[in-house]
This record gives structure tokens, sequence and C-alpha cells, in this order.
């Protein structure tokens, strides 16, 4: 109100640390206490070199040197808890007496309490070394991270169980009790979702120094010597000895499944795939992987197009939704739709007063095939199958000029590919659109390409050992869609 510059005082090094030597204390780190205090709106940091020479004066000797000497003060505002000088003295009185006869007004916050607990530095410093992480972070109103460099450790992690990340924190910083926990690390101004485990490693051996190890999902780089930080979210469980090290990884798998769980319990990113006895998707997986974090990503599988959730349902949950098989046609009539000229859709796309429909089957098939044509020199296609995938497949090799033909397995025909074969085998390409339950046989000696736009399919590609074959399976068209969806949501990935 008064138009006034906001300041904030404070010492460096911390009192208690020039006092007490370089123990774990610190809940952040000087550097990040500062950037946390100028986002709170302050204007001005006043940071105090503490030494002897200040360690040594009472309250009233510090307030009258330093703050009776600023002409320009007009406001003070104390904490609940305010001590200061030597002897930490409760100088909430001294101060109202030292300065009543100037202009400056004085204001004392009252302690602020979550759950009857007072917030203090105390309580939360207390919270951090007992493993209470989530009530440490409650108080703080945000979570709590841990500092470090990246340091060489034992290797019995990465040769025997998984590969981790050794924290050697700063010698500061306090320190988190012992326990399994879930986390994120930020590297580079960059987040990953992990796990961490802070403790002394009794299943590996009997006396080991207290080490703070952390597996990062979604990331395989090489850290070492790196400064990264360590934010903390929740507890899974506490420390504890395994007989062997095969009992030491199952835990650690039940472990990491669990982070993983809640990193997609918790997740901003929402997504869906609407269609038809798809629990076989590998979707979420895939997006996962591109945006290199854990996602919230619903199945959602419906046998009655009458099931079918409105687009308002899905954009009140979802930030981006596919549609498979048989549902593609089902929103063309209710959206928007790009590629007019297909008769189908596979994403769905918000925007402020209409809903998008994009197909991204079709610019993914586009990009492969015209790999396919220009590195192997295609000159026929042969599609397996008549339905929205070979229409596509169809449409873009009628502009391209590749000679093509189409066997239904509605014909029952799709045994008979080897009449389709020309003379020079090689320069032949054969996509095979059907549904994945579908089985079908090929003559052996066939040399053919051969793309499978199903994915994972043991019984398709088996079929192909021992011949000469180039087989290829679609799960690298499924990754190519998933860009375009990831773009055209505005979902940036690494």
């Amino acid at each position: 109100k008064k138009q006034l510059k906001a300041v904030v005082l404070t010492f460096n090094p911390h009192p208690y640390l020039f006092i007490n030597g370089n123990v774990p204390y610190l809940i952040t780190n000087n550097d990040a206490k500062n950037d946390l205090i100028k986002l709170l709106g302050i204007d001005l940091i006043v940071e105090m070199n503490f030494d002897a020479s200040i360690r040594d004066l009472s309250a009233e000797e510090f307030l009258k040197k330093f703050l009776g000497k600023q002409d320009k003060l007009q406001l003070i505002y104390l904490g609940h808890d305010f001590k200061l000088g030597k002897g930490k003295c409760d100088a909430r009185e001294l101060i109202r007496k030292i300065f009543s006869n100037s202009a400056i007004e004085i204001y004392e916050h009252p302690a602020r309490k979550i759950d009857n607990e007072v917030v203090s530095s105390t309580s939360v410093r207390e919270n951090i070394e007992t493993g209470n992480i989530t009530t440490a972070n409650n108080l703080l109103n945000r979570n709590f991270r841990l500092e470090g460099r990246v340091v060489a450790g034992k290797g019995v992690g990465g040769k025997h169980l998984f590969k981790t990340a050794n924290l050697m924190p700063n010698k500061s910083s306090v320190l988190p009790g012992t326990g399994v926990y879930i986390t994120k690390v930020f590297i580079n101004n960059r987040k990953y979702d992990s796990i961490t485990n802070v403790g002394f490693n009794p299943s590996i051996a009997a006396e080991n120094p207290l080490s703070i190890e952390t597996h990062l999902f979604h990331f395989d780089d090489d850290i070492y010597k790196e400064n990264i930080s360590v934010e903390f979210l929740t507890k899974i469980r506490d420390e504890k000895k395994y007989e062997t090290l095969e009992e030491l990884k199952v835990q650690i798998e039940k472990d990491i499944e669990q982070a993983k769980l809640y990193f997609r319990d918790h997740s901003n990113v929402k997504l869906a795939l609407i269609g038809k006895d798809i629990q076989h998707s590998q979707s979420q997986r895939v997006y996962e992987k591109l945006l290199k974090k854990f996602i919230s990503y619903d199945l959602i599988d419906i046998h009655d197009e009458k099931s079918l959730p409105s687009l308002s349902d899905l954009k009140a949950k979802y930030v981006g939704v596919s549609i498979t098989a048989p549902y593609k046609q089902s929103y063309l009539d209710v959206v928007e739709v790009k590629n007019k000229e297909l008769d189908s859709i596979n994403t769905l796309v918000w925007q402020e007063h209409k809903v998008v429909g994009y197909n991204t089957d079709y610019l993914a098939i586009n990009e492969i095939l015209q790999k396919y044509i220009s590195d192997e020199d295609i000159s026929k296609v042969i599609l397996l199958g008549d339905g929205s995938m070979s229409k596509i497949c169809s449409n873009l090799l009628r502009e391209s000029g590749v000679s093509f033909v189409v066997l239904s397995r509605r014909q029952s025909n799709l045994d008979h590919v080897d009449k389709g074969i020309i003379e020079k085998p090689y320069n032949t390409l054969v996509i095979n659109t059907c549904l994945r339950d579908y089985t079908f046989s090929l003559p052996r000696y066939l040399h053919i390409h051969f793309w499978d736009l199903n994915y994972n399919l043991d019984k398709h590609s088996q079929l192909f050992l021992g011949t000469s074959v180039k087989y290829r399976d679609g799960l690298g068209m499924l990754e190519l869609q998933a860009k375009y969806a990831l773009c055209y949501w505005n979902l940036k990935t690494f």
C-alpha cells in the first residue's frame, strides 16, 4: 500500500553451520533459497556475511548497529518465533523498544499451522530426517529437494540389479531417513521420473556408508560427475535386509511397479484409446518412451457403438484421444475432418470452439511406404485385406503410380499371394492390413519384403524364420503415429 521495496535480510553462511561446522542441516541450499524468496515477489535480498564479529553481537547491538541506521526503513515484519543475537534472544519486545520513538511499524506474524502442526524449519527438518517426507512436503508447500553430484558406486546395482546414479549430496544438506522413495530427478533443466533408495545397503554387505541411489526411468545417458537435484515425493517402504540378491531384486521390481503406478496416477497427461478388444495395445508404452515420462492412459474397450463416449465427456477428461478399429468412422459427422479424402479418423484434437479429427495412419503409412518405394525400388505391392488401412495404402500407391493388388480376406484368397509375385521378387512388397487374430500362410520360398501393420505377433514373424523374406512388424508405424498425435496434442517430446 505504501509502494515500498520489499527486502529480506538473511545470513550466509547459515549461523548454525558457522557455529557447528559443515554438518547436515540445511533444508534448502543458499542459491535455491534465494530463488524461492524472489519467486514470492521480494525486490531485494540483503545477504550479510555471518562471521565471528556478527556472532558475538547481542540482539540490541545488532539492531542499533544495522537497522537503526536505515533512514528509509518504514516497516519491519517478524516471524512468530523471532530470535536474534548472541544467545538467540527473543527480540520481539526489544525491537519494539528500540524503535518506539520512530515511525517504523512492526508486525508480528502469528504461527502458521497445518494439521495442528506449526510450520517451522525445525518441524520440517525432523520430518525429513525421520522419512515422513509427505508431511515435510506439506509443511513446505513444495517438494523437498536434495542437490549433489553423481559419483561412482560399487557397481553392484548396475551389474546385478538395476542401474542407478549415486548422489553425493552437499555436506550441509539435511538427509532423508533411510528407505525407498518415489522421486523426480532434475538434470540440465529436464525432469525424469525416478525411484531412490536412501540407506546402508545391508543386503549387499554388513557395513556400508550411507548411500543415496536413484534409478531413473526413460533415461540411459552417462551423468557421472554431473550435478543433479532429486525431488522426494513420497516414501514407499523402510530399508530392509534381504538374504540374497535375487530376493532384493524381486523387491526392487515391486518397488518399481509401485512407482510406475504412482506416476501414472498423478500424471497431468491423460490420454485414451477407443476401440474393441484393445487390451493388447502398446500405445501407452510408446507414448511414455517418446515423452520420457509415465502418463495416465485409458483403454476404452467398447463392444457396441451405442456405448461410445460423447465428445464432451472425452474433452472433459483427456488431453488427447485416439480411435482404432472398428470405430474410426464413428465420429466423422461430429468433428471437422482433416485429410478429407479419407473416410476414417483415428485422432481427436480439442481446439477452442471445435474438435478436429486427423488420420495419423495415413501420415505414418505414407512416410514408411515412400521410404520402401525409394530405398527398395518397389515396383509392385500386394495388399492383404481390404479394410480401412488397405484403402489408405491403395490411395497412396495410386498417387505414387505403383502397381498393386488387393486380396480380400473375405474371399479366402490370402493363401495365393505367390500368384501375384512378379519376376523380380525383391521388388515386391506384401503389406498385411488384416486383423491381429487373422493367420495366413505363404510359400516359404518367396523372396519378398513383408510389412505387417500389426506388431509383436510371434505367430506372424515366426512364419519367416529360415526364409529369405524381409519381415517388418508395425511397431515402427505405431511410433510414427504416436509422434504425429503428440504433435497435434501439443505435447512436447525430448
